[in-house]
C-alpha cells in the first residue's frame, strides 16, 4: 500500500464514530508524519492531516484525543504545518495542560501527549 493510499484511508477513518477506529486512524496519521518528509506531501494533504487531528482534539473520548494530540505533535516535529496552524496547536496544547485559564484535560494520557509536544510549537 502506498503512502497516498494510507493517508486517504487514515483521513477517511479519522471521521469514524467508532473510538477505536478513529484513534487508530489518528495514530496512523502520526506515524505517517513521523516517517514522511513534509516536502514529499502537498500542502493540501498536510492541511487535511491538521484538520482531521485538530477536529479530534475536542472529542469526548480520551483515546481519540490522545491520538489527535500525537498526530498534531508529529506534524509539528516534521514541519507539516503553516505558522497559523502551529499557533493553533500551541494554544490547544496549552489549554489541554490547563494553562491560560483553561481547565486541564481530565485524562492523563492526553495531558502527557500534550506535554511531550508543547515545546515543539
Amino acid at each position: 500500500m502506498t503512502e497516498k493510499n494510507v493517508l486517504q484511508k487514515a483521513l477517511a477513518n479519522a471521521g469514524s464514530d467508532d473510538a477505536q477506529v478513529k484513534s487508530a486512524a489518528l495514530n496512523a496519521l502520526a506515524r505517517l508524519a513521523s516517517r514522511t518528509a513534509a516536502d514529499s506531501l502537498p500542502e493540501q494533504e498536510r492541511a487535511a492531516i491538521f484538520d482531521a487531528a485538530f477536529a479530534a482534539v475536542s472529542d469526548s473520548r480520551a483515546i481519540v484525543r490522545q491520538g489527535a494530540v500525537r498526530a498534531l505533535g508529529e506534524g509539528l516535529i516534521s514541519a507539516y504545518f503553516t505558522a497559523e496552524q502551529v499557533e493553533r496547536c500551541h494554544k490547544a496544547l496549552r489549554a489541554i495542560l490547563g494553562m491560560d485559564n483553561f481547565d486541564w484535560d481530565n485524562a492523563y494520557i492526553v495531558r502527557a501527549e500534550a506535554e511531550a509536544y508543547l515545546h515543539r510549537c
